[in-house]
């Protein structure tokens, strides 16, 4: 699909205990960017808390600070949303494109950096989750979708995720991001359709609104993953 794929492929394949990358992730409007901020906030500001002590073992951690779509978007000089609901073409430029973005920010930069331990917003799963939402239905681009989801699963090797439940909060509205419930949904159910069936990874699901539980549960998952005890 992408030189970036490849190459994160490539990375996976000959160092697979060489980077760990853990994910917020969940459908839009689940609160993804404040946990990962917040998360941020506490382990820059050198926290006491019995989490903050144990993240410190992990040495440095890199956060990926791009926004996958909305840089995207802004590249390809998309302004109305619309058109990556439309026009099919176009999503599959944009989908491609977010994938070998994914792979360059979360994999190939860290890694190439020296960097261990990645935390960023989404993984390559939440990207296969819209592609075959969008395209899915057509059968001019079931090879296409397919190859997508296969792609996002070899990524996916790297990742760790906590997903957001959605529905515990009503959806902003920001002019990009769609707002209808039911669509969250059926976004979310995807999602967890592929974590289930094409993630051999540790993964888990945290139903809370409450900002300090969610962010208590990601540092638990890395731990957990890491391999750290952690005392309740």
């Amino acid at each position: 699909m992408d030189i970036y794929i490849q190459a994160a492929k490539e990375i996976i394949r000959d160092d697979p205990n060489g980077l760990k990358v853990f994910s917020v992730t969940g459908s839009q409007g689940t609160g993804k960017t404040t946990v990962f901020n917040e998360f941020r906030k506490l382990v820059e500001s050198g926290d006491n808390s019995e989490i903050g002590k144990v993240i410190k073992d992990f040495g440095e951690i890199y956060f990926v600070e791009r926004k996958t779509s909305r840089s995207i978007q802004e590249e390809m000089g998309i302004t109305k949303p619309e058109e990556l609901f439309t026009d099919r073409e176009l999503i599959k430029k944009f989908q491609t494109k977010a994938l070998a973005r994914k792979a360059f920010d979360d994999i190939i930069k860290p890694y190439e950096t020296g960097y261990k331990i990645v935390v960023t917003e989404r993984s390559p799963f939440d990207l296969a989750s819209y592609t075959t939402a969008h395209l899915g239905f057509y059968s001019k681009y079931d090879s296409f979708v397919n190859r997508y989801i296969n792609e996002a699963t070899k990524l996916s090797d790297v990742y760790f995720s906590m997903i957001l439940k959605g529905g515990l909060f009503d959806i902003e509205h920001d002019g990009i991001r769609p707002v209808n419930s039911y669509y969250q949904s059926m976004i979310e159910k995807l999602q967890l359709q592929l974590l289930n069936e094409r993630n051999s990874n540790y993964w888990d699901i945290c139903d809370s609104p409450r900002l300090s539980e969610r962010i208590n549960m990601f540092a638990k998952l890395m731990i957990d993953v890491s391999g750290v005890k952690f005392n309740d």
